[in-house]
């Protein structure tokens, strides 16, 4: 767990990604994985928005979005 002592804000950074499904975000997880691996980036949260055909908008966690399965232990 990181403790907010070990983050500066001045160094936080948001990355937004939009893709057409939550399918598509399979894609993202090598490239987020070999960054984090090799200490690139450190991933402080995760989340997903996703827009339903009504317009609705519902966030979800990544343990609950199949296709970041391989970004849950980052």
């Amino acid at each position: 767990m990181i403790s907010t002592d070990d983050v500066s804000p001045d160094l936080v950074e948001y990355l937004v990604v939009a893709t057409p499904d939550e399918a598509s975000l399979a894609a993202l997880v090598p490239p987020l994985a070999e960054l984090v691996a090799s200490a690139r980036i450190r991933v402080l949260d995760l989340a997903v928005v996703v827009r339903g055909p009504d317009g609705a908008v519902a966030v979800q966690e990544v343990e609950t979005v199949e296709s970041l399965a391989g970004l849950r232990h980052v």
